[in-house]
């Protein structure tokens, strides 16, 4: 078959028709247009983007600069998209979605470049593309209003530049990538050494500039509000979990079940094979297997320090979801390899499209699912987040608090007038960095005295000892983002009263010295 006979059979699985199609057919347009995302995280990005908007900073409560995300990164990136939004008067859901769409298709063009760039062929930059594509958890992440595909997509530009142009190039690429997520810096700096070990001077030795320069720009930052050189994440999320063995379980329980037991083992042995091909080339043996290690640690190092529960879906998937896609050049190429070994043009044509109907067959099951879990999700952040936020905009006054466990949606719907107490301490450093001190911590939360408390119903006892409750309204919805739709979440609206005792343990404490904060726990509003 002639080399043009590939390209056209490359082009009709290019990324951009699958994308559409993936989402369009497999999730359906009606789904992806739910009213909310499925997370609140995607609104919590919205409130430091607003942020900027209104003060040019990062900032969570209006004049509060915060350290309560870890893709800056992400918030550039929809920050003009919400001020059109705000400009236009209409809610940001569906443009930031599209957003997220948009660099899953510049994702799988990244990930044909770079299968270009390890020797492969038109057949197998297309069958990157169908392989991304035929994703049931890329497409959940490029409809998810995310950073997942953002980050995904520059670990494949700057492991792609790294590979074929080690220099200031990749470096920027790099640097872009660590600010998607602070977890580039492990294949970062694998695959930087790798260059400089292979180059080691010139243009390579100033690719380590800009990874270096943004991280220490994004350590200042953090330092600067917090007092700890890194997000408030870290503290709060950050070795928290089972280890490695919940993560494994995760993995085997929510991604790959999710994924397809029969997609996933046939991708992974044309992975295999085309691992194989290039073990066999000298030439493109180390450009390919070097990258790939950087990869497989940084799954490693994520799985091990991050809190992959068993349960939780999507949530946990996304830091997992960007360092596998790039193994996926490796299936691209082994269907490259097979079909060249076929003689006959009807051979490979008929191998091309058994492989291609193959994996579209065993995803099937997977989209189901995806399609049913998304929205789920979406359903869930509706009905536990927002309109319990519009319901607390409705009653709470200006210049009061409301104190949370989730702070994403009800931030972004709440006047700036009114602040938000994040009792997770996502998006209250003295919160999150006070682990080693619970007494100091619940002294604080009592000194900021909110004046509702709106918190899952297994919290009612945990606040308890602070506060009296008086119960407002409350809401049920499905558990989607720890389940599968079976279990019931509640959320309860209370209205807050310090309890005499514990208000009084805390002035005499604490005081007015800012044992935790600015201001004592002990000092009257």
């Amino acid at each position: 078959m002639d080399r043009g006979r590939w390209s056209r059979i490359g082009a009709a699985m290019g990324p951009g028709g699958l994308g559409a199609l993936a989402v369009a057919g497999f999730l359906g347009l009606p789904v992806a247009a739910a009213p909310d995302f499925p997370l609140d995280d995607a609104w919590i990005h919205l409130d430091y983007a607003r942020g900027l908007i209104r003060e040019g900073t990062f900032s969570y409560n209006p004049g509060e600069p915060e350290a309560g995300f870890s893709s800056p990164l992400w918030v550039l990136a929809e920050t003009p998209v919400l001020a059109v939004c705000d400009a236009l008067g209409v809610s940001p859901v569906m443009p930031v979605k599209a957003l997220s769409l948009a660099f899953g298709v510049l994702a799988a063009w990244a990930l044909a470049r770079w299968v270009g760039a390890l020797g492969g062929g038109p057949l197998a930059r297309g069958a990157a593309g169908w392989l991304l594509w035929s994703s049931p958890a890329w497409t959940f992440a490029s409809l998810s209003g995310m950073e997942a595909t953002l980050f995904a997509t520059l670990i494949l530009l700057a492991l792609d530049r790294t590979t074929r142009c080690p220099g200031w190039g990749a470096g920027v690429l790099w640097a872009l990538a660590l600010w998607a997520r602070p977890e580039a810096v492990v294949p970062g700096a694998l695959a930087l050494g790798w260059a400089l070990w292979r180059h080691p001077r010139g243009p390579t030795l100033r690719m380590l500039l800009p990874p270096v320069a943004a991280g220490l720009v994004w350590a200042a930052w953090c330092l600067g509000v917090s007092g700890h050189p890194f997000p408030n994440t870290y503290a709060v999320k950050a070795f928290s979990g089972g280890g490695i063995g919940d993560s494994v379980a995760h993995l085997r329980r929510v991604f790959l079940a999710g994924e397809g037991p029969f997609r996933t083992a046939l991708v992974a042995l044309t992975a295999l094979w085309g691992l194989r091909s290039v073990v066999r080339e000298p030439a493109r043996r180390e450009p390919a297997l070097v990258p790939m290690l950087a990869v497989l640690v940084s799954l490693g190092v994520v799985m091990d320090t991050h809190p992959l529960s068993p349960a939780v879906r999507f949530f946990h998937t996304r830091y997992l979801l960007p360092f596998l896609v790039p193994l996926l050049a490796f299936g691209a190429l082994g269907a490259e390899d097979l079909a060249r070994r076929l003689r006959s043009p009807g051979a490979r044509w008929g191998l091309t499209a058994a492989l291609a109907l193959g994996v579209l067959a065993a995803s099937w099951t997977g989209w189901r699912d995806q399609r049913q879990s998304y929205r789920g999700h979406c359903r869930e952040v509706r009905e536990a987040h927002t309109l319990p936020a519009l319901a607390v905009k409705a009653m709470l006054p200006a210049g009061a608090t409301v104190a949370t466990e989730a702070a994403g949606s009800l931030r972004f719907h709440l006047p700036p007038d009114r602040q938000v107490l994040d009792l997770l301490g996502l998006n209250d450093h003295r919160i999150a960095w006070s682990a080693g001190d619970p007494e100091a911590r619940s002294c604080y939360i009592l000194g900021r005295r909110p004046d509702l408390l709106l918190i899952p119903e297994s919290w009612r006892d945990r606040l308890d000892p602070g506060f009296d409750q008086q119960e407002v309204a409350r809401w049920e919805t499905g558990v989607w983002t720890s389940g599968d739709g079976t279990g019931i979440r509640r959320v309860v609206l209370f209205r807050a009263t310090p309890r005499p005792q514990a208000w009084e343990y805390c002035r005499q404490r604490y005081g007015g010295s800012g044992a935790i904060g600015p201001a004592g726990p002990g000092e009257a509003r």
